[in-house]
């Protein structure tokens, strides 16, 4: 039929751009020296370190326009299908993003603000089940 069709091509096209992923991405650790503001005076992490503190962070790189493009797809076929993707995740109040540090370049939950401070609860000493999402709660 017509559907099957559509679904046979954006199926097809979603197998390509998962096999440019898996040939184009990477991982790359970013390391980043800043001065620690925090070490003291005449002490052995000033002296011995130079009040110097390195950051390290590692990303994935390489493949960001197609995983964009997949995040699209799956939704679109998903649709195709009768299904919904519900993935708008905004966890502002628990600091963020509840996927991977940059999901949110790919449309899946939303970057920390720190404006948004006086609505962080993350440090709270218990957490309320209202606040995971669907997929976790009934996860067993």
């Amino acid at each position: 039929s017509f559907l099957e069709d559509i679904i046979s091509d954006v199926e097809s096209e979603i197998a390509s751009c998962e096999e440019r992923i898996r040939k184009n991405e990477r991982w790359q650790v970013i390391e980043e020296k800043r001065i620690d503001s925090l070490a003291l005076k005449d002490t052995l992490e000033e002296r011995g370190l130079g009040g110097i503190e390195i950051r390290k962070t590692t990303t994935l790189v390489g493949a960001e326009d197609d995983r964009k493009l997949l995040h699209v797809l799956l939704r679109k076929r998903a649709s195709l299908m009768g299904n919904k993707i519900d993935i708008e995740i905004d966890a502002s109040d628990v600091g963020g993003n509840i996927c991977f540090g940059n999901a949110y370049n790919y449309g899946m939950g939303s970057k920390f603000d720190p404006s948004k401070k006086d609505k962080n609860d993350r440090f709270e000493d218990g957490v309320r089940a209202e606040k995971f999402p669907v997929a976790i709660k009934y996860k067993r």
